[in-house]
C-alpha cells in the first residue's frame, strides 16, 4: 500500500468508515510496509570485471525497483571481493534511475595491499533524498584500476561462497 494524505477535515465533520479506512488504517499500513526492493545474490558464478570505467555489475540480479509516494529511499549494498594485482582497487557506485549517484570514484572500495590481498570490504549505506513520487531504478556499478576484480556471488568458491546483498527502501 501507498501511503495517501489524509484529507484536511474540519469541526463537525462526520468521519465515515470509508474515510477512516483510507486515512488512518491504510496510512498506518503504509507505514509498517514501505516500499521496499532486494537483492540477495546466490549464482553459479563470481562476477568478474576488468573495465575501468563505471558499469552495471548485474542489470538483472543487483538492480532494484521500488515505487514510491515521494521523498527520500536508502539504499545499501555489502560484498566481498578480491583484486587480481597488487595494489588493486574495485569501486562501487549506483545509478538511480541511469543517473551515477555519487559521481568520482563512487559510494565505496576495496583495495589490494602489496601482495593483492584486499584489506577492506566494500559497503554502503546511501540516503537518495528529494525522488518525485513512482517508480524509481536503482543499479549497482562498479569499476576496477586495472586487472581483474572479482565480486564473490555464493557461486560455491572454496572459502569464499558469500552472497552479496543490495536493497533499497522508502523511509519518508
Amino acid at each position: 500500500m501507498a501511503w495517501v494524505a489524509p484529507v484536511t477535515r474540519s469541526t463537525g465533520t462526520l468521519i465515515t468508515a470509508s474515510i477512516w479506512n483510507a486515512d488512518i488504517v491504510a496510512n498506518t499500513l503504509a507505514l509498517k510496509d514501505p516500499p521496499t526492493d532486494s537483492s540477495v545474490i546466490n549464482e553459479v558464478a563470481d562476477y568478474t570485471l576488468t573495465t575501468t570505467s563505471f558499469v552495471d555489475v548485474d542489470a538483472t540480479d543487483l538492480a532494484v525497483s521500488i515505487t514510491t509516494t515521494g521523498g527520500a529511499v536508502l539504499v545499501h549494498f555489502h560484498g566481498s571481493v578480491r583484486h587480481s594485482a597488487n595494489g588493486g582497487g574495485i569501486f562501487f557506485d549506483l545509478t538511480v534511475d541511469a543517473a551515477r549517484s555519487a559521481g568520482d570514484d563512487g559510494l565505496a572500495m576495496a583495495a589490494a595491499d602489496a601482495n593483492g590481498v584486499i584489506v577492506t570490504t566494500p559497503s554502503f549505506t546511501r540516503l537518495i533524498e528529494g525522488l518525485a513520487a513512482g517508480t524509481h531504478d536503482f543499479v549497482l556499478q562498479w569499476r576496477t584500476t586495472a586487472a581483474t576484480a572479482t565480486l564473490f556471488a555464493g557461486a560455491g568458491t572454496s572459502n569464499r561462497d558469500v552472497h552479496p546483498q543490495f536493497w533499497a527502501r522508502e523511509v519518508s
